[in-house]
């Protein structure tokens, strides 16, 4: 009985208000920038609806606004693709129905409903993670973008540096290699690296003068 009461005052406090799943689900609020209450609502809608029109069908904006959630939907959509979504409503319905029925049964609670309780803790860790997942990805790929913006916009810098890595291989290898011509060098290297043959044979011939190469 002790034990039994330990884990159910476990469950009270991790599907509580201030639980490690109400702050996940506040966090999640807080950085999408979303009122909860209508996140809730729109939570409630995908479950009562099934396949949300908002997240599964190809359907016209004058039909959408039937749908209160639709904005709401679409915010979480600029996140994560619609599986997530809805599988994030349904993790939530099913922490506010456990906290109510723990709170409900309280120490009435038997082994199936304690067992229960558990196990809905890692499934809605799970759907929480993937969601969260996606969050993170976000700004991730935007950085990359941005890095990738930030490589074109040096321009000529970027090239140089990138023709300096480029002659630095080419020349080892010209080095190592008995080629008969630099003719020979710059076709394998051309398709290697995406440049001209006659680009590679001008910077060979700038760099090696021997006779005997040529």
């Amino acid at each position: 009985m002790a034990i039994d009461l330990f884990i159910i005052n476990y469950l009270k406090k991790t599907y509580g208000e201030n639980g490690n799943i109400s702050k996940q689900f506040e966090n999640i609020f807080r950085t999408l920038d979303i009122d909860k209450n209508q996140a809730i609502d729109a939570f409630y809608e995908v479950y009562s609806t099934g396949n949300h029109p908002a997240l599964f069908k190809d359907t016209s904006d004058k039909e959408l606004v039937e749908f209160p959630s639709t904005k709401i939907l679409r915010r979480f959509l600029s996140i994560a693709p619609p599986i997530n979504i809805q599988r994030l409503a349904l993790a939530y319905i099913v922490a506010e129905i456990t906290i109510a029925k723990i709170l409900q049964l309280n120490t009435r609670m038997n082994l199936d409903d304690i067992h229960l309780a558990l196990k809905n803790i890692e499934v809605i860790n799970l759907d929480l993670g993937a969601f969260i997942q996606c969050i993170d990805a976000k700004p991730l790929n935007n950085q990359e973008k941005n890095l990738k913006q930030s490589i074109q916009a040096l321009g000529g810098l970027t090239r140089s540096r990138k023709y300096q890595i480029l002659k630095k291989q080419i020349f080892n290898d010209w080095n190592i290699s008995n080629y008969h011509s630099y003719a020979e060098c710059a076709r394998k290297h051309a398709g290697i690296h995406s440049l001209s043959t006659k680009t590679i044979e001008s910077w060979l011939s700038k760099e090696f003068s021997k006779p005997n190469k040529e």
